[in-house]
């Protein structure tokens, strides 16, 4: 379920679309597997409780949403306003990356 080498990361930003919200970028493929999603959270973000506490939010929405993303490979880029963010702003931004994904 998770993207985890580097070649796979690239494969989806560069093989795919990309959509940007206040607090996280999503690049995204559609294929024709089940949901699978990796995370980026770089040290501008903050240091390593900051993005810890991000990834897990991040984590957590995908979690709760993945029904709604089969057939996706998505991976999330924490953007540094995400550091200042809390559970429910980060969900605000995928709810909106899932009306635009699933628009007819």
């Amino acid at each position: 379920m998770r993207v985890r080498k580097s070649a796979e990361f690239a494969l989806i930003q560069r093989g795919g679309a990309r959509w940007s919200g206040r607090y996280v970028v999503f690049a995204y493929r559609p294929v024709s597997s089940s949901l699978r999603f990796g995370l980026s959270v770089s040290r501008k973000v903050g240091g390593a409780v900051v993005r810890n506490r991000v990834k897990r939010h991040l984590r957590e929405w995908m979690r709760t949403s993945q029904d709604s993303f089969d057939g996706l490979e998505i991976v999330l880029i924490a953007r540094s306003s995400a550091s200042q963010s809390d559970f429910q702003t980060i969900g605000d931004d995928v709810a909106a990356f899932l009306r635009r994904v699933r628009q007819p």
